[in-house]
């Protein structure tokens, strides 16, 4: 995560309790998310070859994620 967000877990350690609290407490926002987790397969990748395709899309529907959360409509994990 950025500087913004020192002291949460980095992306591998993330646990869904840490997203959820994260996310309801405002450390970070959705998009912010999915740029930690492309940073970290785009990291790791190359190595282990877990990851066969990324939407291209993931970001754009992040920020519409975070749109719909600061109106009241927060989606499920």
């Amino acid at each position: 995560m950025s500087k913004k967000h020192q002291g949460w877990p980095e992306a591998a350690d993330l646990t869904l309790e840490n997203i959820q609290t994260g996310l309801e407490d405002g450390h970070f926002a959705s998009v912010d998310l999915v740029a930690t987790y492309l940073s970290r397969i785009d990291k790791v990748n190359s190595e282990i070859k877990a990851i066969a395709e990324i939407d291209p899309t993931a970001t754009q529907q992040a920020a519409i994620l975070d749109k719909e959360r600061i109106t009241g409509t927060i989606r499920g994990l």
